[in-house]
């Protein structure tokens, strides 16, 4: 309770934004998984995808990207079933 008003948590929660990653982990190396991201946004835009479509493809590769930059894992090769099954 804060100043006589019940707030509850949900609430507290919808005013928060989500943090953006703003760079992309190790984009400079071209067969790093940020890299490919970068090239697929290019090839997204390419086909005439929405904008929408394109900001929610790229807030979630580059969430993606970070986590997988926190474990060490750099190139998509070294993505594995095991470590998409902890991302999920």
């Amino acid at each position: 309770r804060t100043g006589g008003c019940a707030v509850s948590k949900v609430q507290r929660r919808r005013g928060r934004r989500r943090k953006l990653v703003r760079d992309v982990p190790h984009a400079h190396d071209p067969d790093s998984l940020g890299s490919w991201l970068l090239r697929f946004l290019e090839y997204l835009r390419a086909r005439n995808y929405s904008e929408a479509t394109v900001t929610n493809r790229e807030r979630y590769g580059r969430h993606f990207a970070a986590w997988c930059d926190e474990r060490s894992v750099v190139y998509p090769q070294e993505v594995t079933r095991p470590l998409l099954e902890a991302y999920q």
